[in-house]
């Protein structure tokens, strides 16, 4: 009878352990959750301010506001592909001249 009783602390104490692991596991996913949302969206603040300063950089230097497509952008973050954009604008830019 008492070894039923041990055994039964036993499965109880185990148990709680798991559900304290299971409450830390979960508070970690949140909090990774919350800083991978905050840095989405520094990245995208961040790749909106370079737009901007690259849009005015270019509206300087040829006295006018070149068209950067913001959809695309706003799709894309890859070197490659804002590599391509900035190409087309030069060729635009360069097809005036």
């Amino acid at each position: 009878m008492r070894q039923h009783r041990l055994q039964g602390w036993i499965l109880l104490e185990a148990v709680l352990a798991m559900a304290c692991v299971a409450m830390v596991i979960s508070a970690t996913q949140y909090q990774l959750n919350q800083l991978t949302k905050q840095i989405i969206e520094l990245q995208a603040k961040h790749h909106h301010n370079v737009q901007n300063a690259l849009s005015e950089q270019m509206s300087k230097t040829f006295a006018q506001s070149p068209s950067i497509d913001s959809t695309i952008s706003a799709a894309t973050l890859c070197q490659v592909c804002r590599g391509t954009q900035l190409q087309r604008v030069l060729q635009y830019e360069l097809s005036k001249w």
